[in-house]
This record gives C-alpha cells, structure tokens and sequence, in this order.
C-alpha cells in the first residue's frame, strides 16, 4: 500500500472513484461502483482498500456488502477535485 496520497490519486481512476462515493454517500458499494465504472470488482476493492488505509474512506460491513462511506478527509479531497474538474471542463470549451 502506498502512504502518499498526492501519488495514489492521481493515478488512474482513483479520484474518479473518490468523486463517485462522495457523490452517491448512500448505498455505495464495491460491486455498484465496479459496473458503473466499467472496472472489475477486484480492481475497485483494491483502489478501495487503499483509500481506506489513507483514511479517506469509511467501510462498512452490511448484508454481506460493504458500504463505502467518504471520510472528512475525504470529503475535503473529493470537493477540490470536482472543483478542478469543472475548471477542466471550462477550458475544454
């Protein structure tokens, strides 16, 4: 596991999957998320997994599923990028 987050967010989809947990707070779980993303299951556990051990998610145990919860830590994260990201989106305009 890494211990930088600067270095573990901006590779790959993992801000995308930050965003898409902060963003759908309720009912967010791995399998939900890998289909949505068109991503294997183990590919966003492992992402998970990372994210929790940063402390940027919560996990939780429910039904045989885990629900994905965003941190504060997380949560502060995830609205910078969605901030970057409409700025992206303006200057691809």
């Amino acid at each position: 596991m890494t211990n930088n987050i600067k270095q573990f967010l901006v590779k790959e989809s993992n801000i995308d999957v930050l965003v898409h947990i902060y963003r759908n707070n309720s009912e967010t779980y791995v399998s939900k998320i890998a289909t949505k993303m068109d991503l294997t299951r183990q590919h966003i556990q492992d992402k998970v997994n990372n994210m929790n051990y940063l402390g940027l998610l919560n996990k939780e145990d429910e039904a045989g599923k885990q629900i994905l919860s965003v941190t504060d830590r997380g949560e502060e994260l995830a609205q910078e990028f969605e901030g970057l990201n409409r700025v992206f989106r303006e200057v691809e305009q």
